[in-house]
């Protein structure tokens, strides 16, 4: 017999005309739980701070990372990546504040569970071909 399982947060969401939820606030993140949306946007300001602590890097200084976090070992996962490419933890202490604050939004649209954190760094649109988003944004 086939059973159904369902989340009770998702039985009163609302049915989108969109299968695209965009929006100012990270509360927009967590409509990704609900049936038919398949890519939720977040509008986010730029961060004044973390732009300044960029700025020193260069694309070489950070090659593509993925390893798999958690809530618990998010931070030090975080300082073992900067170590790893000579990076003085002080010195990106906002650009670190902002990946624990993004993070905390992962993990709790994941219930907590293990993320897998990619750092990559970009100088074109990447795969926009088979990205889901690249019809939202035209």
């Amino acid at each position: 017999m086939l059973e159904t399982v369902t989340n009770p947060e998702l039985k009163t969401a609302a049915r989108y005309a969109s299968p695209h939820v965009t929006g100012d606030r990270p509360a927009e993140l967590r409509q990704i739980l609900n049936p038919g949306v398949n890519l939720c946007l977040w509008r986010r300001p730029v961060q004044p701070e973390v732009t300044r602590e960029l700025s020193r890097l260069r694309a070489s200084h950070l090659p593509d990372v993925r390893c798999r976090t958690s809530p618990a070992s998010f931070d030090d996962d975080v300082s073992k990546l900067q170590t790893k490419q000579d990076l003085d933890s002080f010195a990106f202490k906002n650009w670190r504040d902002e990946q624990r604050r993004m993070a905390n939004l992962i993990f709790s649209g994941s219930g907590g569970r293990d993320v897998v954190l990619r750092l990559e760094t970009t100088v074109d649109d990447g795969c926009r071909r088979f990205h889901v988003d690249a019809a939202a944004e035209a």
